[in-house]
């Protein structure tokens, strides 16, 4: 059963920009277990975070700046992929359990319409916000989706995973409660 996000016509568009943009072999990996947990990369790993100012799926403006003194999750996600899908209410549990002791999780949304991002944000009560800049990806040399950097309170490039799965997940919250 295809999912009310999961359109063709998003996905097919989703796919193809993503391919001729970035030039990938290979994308949204798979959740399970069969490989290694999360792929770690450097080129931007403990390295000062890149600045950004991004519209926000509520029209306001998010800057990566004035998140000063918090840990902060980048989270590159689309609809259109279904690890990502299955990683939203893992990610909205976390920011629940941890936002009080200084996380942050921002979203950076690719690929989707906007009508149908607020309607998956809403069905699954996200209350991070969602940001919109496809820029995003070449500043941050987004290969696979989902992705997820995690940069600690003096901004810096802690951590970085590729795809999902549990190991991957419960690595990630462990590199965020170790910066906690």
């Amino acid at each position: 059963m295809r999912s009310n996000y999961e359109s063709p016509r998003h996905r097919g568009l989703a796919a193809a920009l993503l391919w001729a943009a970035l030039g990938l072999l290979g994308a949204c990996q798979s959740g399970d277990d069969s490989g290694p947990a999360a792929s770690r990369r450097g080129g931007i790993k403990d390295q000062p975070a890149a600045d950004f100012s991004a519209a926000t799926l509520d029209n306001g403006t998010f800057r990566l700046s004035s998140t000063k003194n918090k840990v902060v999750l980048l989270n590159f996600w689309g609809i259109w992929c279904r690890p990502c899908r299955f990683e939203i209410p893992e990610l909205v549990e976390m920011h629940r359990e941890l936002r009080s002791k200084g996380l942050e999780i921002v979203g950076i949304n690719f690929g989707d319409d906007r009508r149908d991002v607020a309607r998956f944000v809403t069905d699954n009560e996200i209350r991070y916000p969602i940001v919109f800049e496809d820029s995003l990806m070449r500043l941050y040399n987004i290969r696979a989706f989902p992705t997820n950097i995690v940069i600690d309170r003096e901004g810096t490039v802690r951590y970085i995973s590729e795809g999902y799965g549990r190991a991957a997940t419960a690595d990630l919250r462990a590199a965020i409660e170790e910066l906690l």
